[in-house]
């Protein structure tokens, strides 16, 4: 890493200012890089359990940074570099489109909900949910193919050109789906929730305080319903994980930096994740 990196990711961490006073300026890039990074886990007795979810993303993308590192450090830099650049072969395949998308229907989002408007929150939750399954379709792309890598098999630019099913269908068999390391990637995404915002097949059931989605299948339309907080969930976490994207970014650039003052103060679980030697071909599993 090189300080045209740790400058870029600046750049980045100024796109989730929703004010116009920065309370990290006078900082400098590495200081402010760790002070993103310890944010995430500041206490949040609001809401305890975002903190845990938040730290398994961020802990997924570090397995797979040092996993793919062993066999393929070249690689293991795509996937650091992932919000700006390409993947070979793969045009489109960068995540800051994506990512900046997420970002502004967050910003939305929070605006609506401290304005207590019903119709202006729903149409921002829906938004926030549906570009957080975008994201985390381009990001599960880079996921897949570092940790095929990582486990000694072939991969294919092609890999970033699948539908989100396709790809959650291969990291499952990657990973072990919801009984393996990336569990809180298969959480992040209700599949019935992205497809009927994606189709505006949904509406708001206010009397009941569910979401009725319209679902089809070979061809008949049926519906289903799931509880309005299960949706605003999904929404809330959504809106955080841009946060989270750049904290492991953040963390990989300090470590691999060296033993800066700024290295030495991130929270120690991220950093034992990413420099304890991985065993490729075996599973890795998150820290406590």
């Amino acid at each position: 890493m090189n300080q045209e990196d740790f400058r870029l990711l600046n750049e980045l961490r100024e796109m989730l200012v929703e004010s116009n006073v920065d309370r990290y300026a006078g900082l400098g890039d590495r200081a402010r890089m760790l002070q993103l990074v310890q944010d995430v886990y500041e206490d949040r007795t609001d809401l305890p359990e975002l903190r845990g979810v938040l730290d398994l993303f961020i802990l997924g993308i570090l397995l797979a940074y040092r996993g793919v590192k062993a066999r393929d450090p070249q690689l293991a830099a795509t996937l650091f570099h992932s919000w700006m650049q390409d993947v070979p072969g793969a045009p489109n395949s960068r995540l800051l489109e994506r990512w900046r998308t997420l970002v502004e229907a967050s910003h939305a989002l929070k605006s609506t909900t401290t304005s207590q408007n019903v119709v202006s929150t729903w149409v921002a939750a829906k938004a926030v949910t549906l570009a957080s399954a975008e994201f985390l379709s381009g990001l599960l792309g880079f996921l897949i193919i570092c940790w095929q890598v990582a486990n000694g098999h072939p991969w294919k630019p092609s890999t970033l050109g699948k539908t989100l099913n396709e790809k959650l269908d291969l990291f499952e068999q990657l990973t072990g789906g919801e009984d393996g390391a990336f569990f809180v990637y298969f959480r992040l995404i209700d599949r019935p929730v992205r497809n009927a915002i994606a189709h505006s097949d949904l509406t708001l059931d206010r009397a009941r305080a569910e979401v009725i989605l319209g679902e089809r299948i070979n061809g008949t339309r049926t519906e289903r319903r799931v509880s309005l907080v299960h949706f605003m969930g999904l929404a809330m976490v959504g809106s955080h994980l841009p946060h989270a994207y750049l904290a492991a970014l953040s963390t990989i650039a300090l470590v691999e930096d060296g033993n800066s003052v700024e290295s030495l103060a991130l929270p120690v679980h991220l950093k034992r994740t990413l420099l304890t030697p991985a065993r490729p071909g075996n599973t890795i599993k998150p820290a406590p």
